[in-house]
């Protein structure tokens, strides 16, 4: 009886996830486990139905030039980041915010999202009041 083994992606260095899967394919593995957890039966504290949903995005993308070069790489992380960023209208603790923040000034470009795309922007006084203001109020 054949056996068959399959690693688990969730136990890679994602820094280094290429090589993680070259290593183990070379090793003999022929597929990957991804351990999905939807939140029904279990917390989906790892890879949930968006994550594969990325995840797919990025193999066929893949699929399509067959090639890892550094634009793959940056169309890769930049898409994931954003996708898997935080979206308007997306309930979050006062920690959670308060991490973001924090995690957002630490980077080299807060002003920018990976595809260059302001996130923070200055608004005047006057600019606030128009944007606010009740018409009958003044």
């Amino acid at each position: 009886m054949t056996r068959n083994i399959s690693p688990s992606i969730l136990s890679a260095d994602f820094t280094n996830i290429r090589e993680q899967i070259d290593a183990v394919q070379n090793a003999g593995a022929t597929r990957l486990h991804i351990d999905v957890m939807d939140g029904h039966f279990v917390p989906n504290l790892t890879f949930g139905p968006f994550i594969i949903k990325q995840i797919r995005e990025i193999i066929e993308k893949y699929n399509e030039t067959r090639e890892i070069n550094s634009s793959f790489i940056e169309y890769m992380t930049s898409t994931y980041a954003c996708k898997a960023s935080v979206k308007a209208g997306d309930l979050l603790s006062i920690n959670e915010r308060r991490f973001l923040v924090d995690k957002l000034f630490s980077t080299e470009h807060p002003y920018f999202c990976p595809h260059g795309r302001p996130i923070i922007i200055n608004l005047s006084i006057d600019e606030l009041d128009k944007r606010f203001r009740e018409e009958n109020n003044y």
